[in-house]
């Protein structure tokens, strides 16, 4: 049966429709025409509903085409395409628009493309095409449902579209306990969720995946999800997300690009979307292809994003804060920060390998300290690279950066800065303290200015490896027994080994007079056996910040321990303010290649 060029308006009685079909293998199909539904519901269910058109219970296998044209709903409890019942079902909804009332109480429950799968013998899949069009209801624009005990496929296809409700894309699946596939694709389309409500139940997203089981959905970068809230209190008691991902959700979401651009997904309201995707316990759905997605929250301000080590999303949020209150990281998660500067809500300790990535050194600045805390049987690793870590708990005891784990720590930094800021103790302002057995420390192109050390290597086995940057402190690298067992000195051979190529190191003298004389890099009293190899670095001593506070008994190296083997290649010392007066290098041997050959 074909319409062309009609108006189609009724007042239907509920359960009923403009256009019912009441026989299976039937297809209807509308061209250039329009249909009115005038009729009010009584309620949220089948026989509570008006519907426009409406393929009825127990029958399958029909197909409906609403081709370049338009269906207006214009009261409460109305349902726009529906397949009320049934498997085999196709629509084709192209260059259409359904659009019904939007206001946020006086018109609940409209419904715009909808089905209730299963209920009868025939299990293929329903397949609802949607292009070029535009759906813009109250509740739910594009919804299905499985009935209870019944496992066909649901096959969604929306390219160059535009959907907006509540809920713009809501599959719900609860009332099935197998794991029947839903297939989505989603091209060049922006979807949109509006929500005016505030009571405690009323959370939702953009897309609501309830108990979705066997998902299967990808989305072009040419397409977009943002989430809003149109009537917003300052301290809501609900949610209004860009995904609402519920009970036993599993499957794939798959973001994809042909040409480097970014898919947006977008919170409008950080209050009400603090992450933007809501995750039951219970929920097994990996997001991939996050390098093809922007993510922004309010005000347009981009996220900071959890990346699993997979490579798939677990989260985006509006805050550092948030993202650690509301997120779990696992083991290997990487933490993406964009340009702008962050605070740590405590000093953080890793038990985990962890990965934080910014915008570049001097753009996105995280404030507070780190601690890489190694349980006694496993291995932690920090990995960082592009951002500055500044100092802010003067009361720290273990630097910037401590690591202080009783099993494997690991230190990688590249194109970073450690900034002691405003921090001054002598155990705060450190930019790295290696305080545990055979801790690894490695900078790349990664800069440190503090207060009293650089780097403090304080136990035995240690390993630290530095190519590029300038580091700047009372000692630029510094040695000490206090970490160690036993610290007394009897300890010959530490068997630490330290690696510099391509880097300054600046003792900024930070007192006067002779007891606190100091040098860009010190071996310490009672910590013996280090093996350091300089190559094309420069070791200088400088004044204080203070004018008053000068260099005279300031060096390039200090030595105060034995056993101890020193190789400069290509390298310049230079202490030009400095005195000299108590030179102890008596029992380390230095070797300079371009001096003695």
């Amino acid at each position: 049966m074909s319409f062309q060029k009609v108006h189609l308006t009724a007042k239907t009685s509920t359960g009923r429709g403009v256009v019912d079909i009441k026989s299976s293998k039937t297809t209807v199909s509308f061209s250039e025409s329009k249909i009115t539904i005038e009729g009010r519901g009584t309620g949220d269910s089948g026989s509570g509903a008006c519907f426009g058109i409406v393929s009825q219970l127990t029958v399958n296998e029909n197909t409906v085409n609403f081709i370049n044209s338009r269906m207006y709903m214009s009261d409460s409890f109305e349902r726009g395409l529906a397949f009320r019942d049934g498997g085999g079902h196709t629509l084709n909804f192209i260059g259409s628009k359904m659009e019904g009332p939007s206001a946020k109480s006086l018109y609940p429950y409209v419904i715009g493309i909808c089905s209730w799968v299963g209920g009868t013998d025939n299990t293929n899949p329903v397949t609802y095409n949607i292009r070029n069009s535009v759906v813009d209801v109250n509740y739910y624009a594009i919804f299905a449902i499985n009935q209870a005990g019944y496992t066909n496929a649901v096959n969604i296809t929306i390219d160059n579209s535009s959907v907006t409700a509540w809920a713009a894309l809501f599959l719900r699946g609860d009332l099935v306990n197998e794991a029947y596939p839903h297939n989505v694709a989603i091209s060049n389309t922006h979807l949109y969720g509006r929500s005016y409500q505030n009571g405690p139940s009323d959370g939702f997203g953009t897309v609501v995946l309830d108990n979705c089981q066997n998902l299967t959905m990808t989305m072009d970068s040419k397409s977009s999800i943002v989430s809003e809230n149109k009537a917003p209190i300052d301290s809501p008691i609900t949610y209004m997300c860009v995904a609402d991902v519920r009970k036993n959700t599993s499957g794939t979401w798959t973001f994809t690009s042909t040409d480097g651009s970014k898919a947006l997904i977008q919170s409008k309201n950080d209050k009400y979307a603090p992450t933007l995707f809501f995750d039951d316990a219970g929920t097994n759905l990996e997001v991939l292809g996050v390098e093809y997605v922007e993510f922004k929250a309010e005000n347009e301000k981009p996220c900071i994003v959890s990346i699993h080590k997979n490579g798939t999303l677990n989260n985006a949020a509006s805050s550092l804060d948030v993202l650690l209150t509301n997120t779990t990281l696992e083991e290997g998660d990487k933490v993406i920060f964009p340009e702008g500067e962050y605070t740590l809500p405590m000093t953080l300790p890793l038990d985990k390998s962890i990965t934080l990535q910014g915008a570049g050194q001097s753009q996105t600045i995280v404030n507070g300290h780190i601690f890489v805390n190694s349980p006694s049987t496993g291995s932690v690793t920090l990995t960082a690279s592009d951002m500055t870590l500044k100092g802010t708990d003067n009361s720290s005891a273990h630097g910037l950066i401590g690591m202080i784990g009783t099993g494997k720590n690991i230190v990688k930094l590249t194109n970073c800065k450690l900034d002691g800021g405003a921090v001054t103790a002598q155990t705060a302002a450190v930019g790295v303290r290696m305080e545990s057995v055979g801790a690894e420390l490695s900078l790349t192109n990664t800069d440190i200015d503090v207060n009293y050390y650089g780097i403090g290597l304080r136990n035995k086995e240690q390993v630290l490896d530095i190519t590029g940057g300038t580091f700047t402190a009372w000692g630029a690298i510094m040695t000490s027994a206090g970490s160690m067992s036993p610290s007394d000195g009897t300890l010959a051979n530490t068997n630490t080994r330290i690696t510099a190529k391509d880097a300054t190191f600046i003792s900024r003298t930070l007192l006067n007079g002779k007891s606190n004389s100091y040098g860009a890099v010190i071996l310490q009293e009672k910590y013996n056996g280090v093996t350091a190899d300089f190559t094309n670095c420069e070791l200088r001593a400088v004044d204080g910040l203070d004018p008053l506070i000068n260099a005279t008994q300031a060096t390039a190296t200090d030595i105060r321990s034995y056993g101890n083997t020193i190789t400069f290649t290509g390298c310049t010392l230079s202490s030009l303010e400095g005195t000299n007066n108590n030179p102890r290098m008596e029992v380390t041997d230095i070797y300079m290649p371009e001096l003695f050959g």
